[in-house]
């Protein structure tokens, strides 16, 4: 969008312990939102922004939205995790195989045994997180601790359920959702619908659009992709 002139400057953020970021002592809500606002300040990035946030993200926004309100243009969520499918239904997998016994054996260096064994190559550098496998001891660990704090008693979702006191709930906020995930799950479809109508307010409300046959990678999709930008110009210019 970018070089085609439609849209200005442009951040992306990896969250502490992804991409090029590195790894943080907290994974708690705030702790990583205060990450951003950190990134954003050492990068002399004033504002107001339109903050885009996909998954997990669309709470990062959340929290982010209520602690700099004067800071918030427009809000784009892409099939965002609420309160509901995050922190009180199970929408992941369990996260014991994929997440805590790799974190585990990540400080060990025991995942270093079949590399050493049968050869092969495994990074942990930040290019790794980036372009090698997915299943990076570093990140692994990283998600582990989210998940730790995945339930309704953690600070995690404490931090979430306060922000709704001072969330700009009239920024001007459009919602895409997976046709895929609300059409086959309707604790999904619940939560985007409380999304659009307990978080934002009337005055905020520019759209909410369901995208039929796409998944929960919504902008992975060529159609998805088409909403996506068709969101971000809409906000940008409105």
């Amino acid at each position: 969008m970018r070089e085609r002139g439609e849209i200005g400057r442009v951040c992306i953020w990896d969250r502490p312990g992804y991409g090029f970021s590195d790894a943080s002592e907290s994974t708690e809500v705030g702790a990583t939102v205060n990450a951003l606002w950190e990134a954003l300040g050492q990068s002399k990035e004033k504002g107001p922004f339109v903050l885009v946030g996909a998954g997990y993200g669309g709470i990062l926004t959340r929290v982010f939205a209520s602690r700099h309100p004067d800071m918030v243009y427009g809000h784009l969520f892409i099939d965002a995790y609420t309160a509901r499918t995050y922190f009180l239904t199970g929408h992941r997998r369990s996260p014991l195989m994929h997440k805590h016994l790799p974190s585990l054996f990540s400080p060990l260096s025991l995942h270093r045994f079949p590399q050493a064994l049968f050869g092969g190559r495994h990074s942990t550098s930040r290019l790794d997180r980036i372009l090698g496998s997915t299943q990076n001891p570093l990140t692994l660990a990283t998600l582990a601790q989210e998940s730790t704090l995945s339930h309704s008693r953690s600070a995690s979702f404490n931090t979430l359920v306060k922000s709704l006191e001072t969330y700009p709930s009239d920024a001007s906020t459009i919602i895409l959702s997976s046709g895929n995930r609300t059409r086959d799950d309707k604790i999904w479809e619940k939560s985007q619908r409380d999304l659009w109508e307990d978080v934002t307010d009337e005055k905020g409300r520019l759209r909410w659009t369901v995208v039929d046959d796409v998944g929960h990678a919504i902008c992975d999709d060529s159609r998805g992709r088409e909403e996506c930008e068709a969101a971000v110009s809409e906000l940008v210019w409105h």
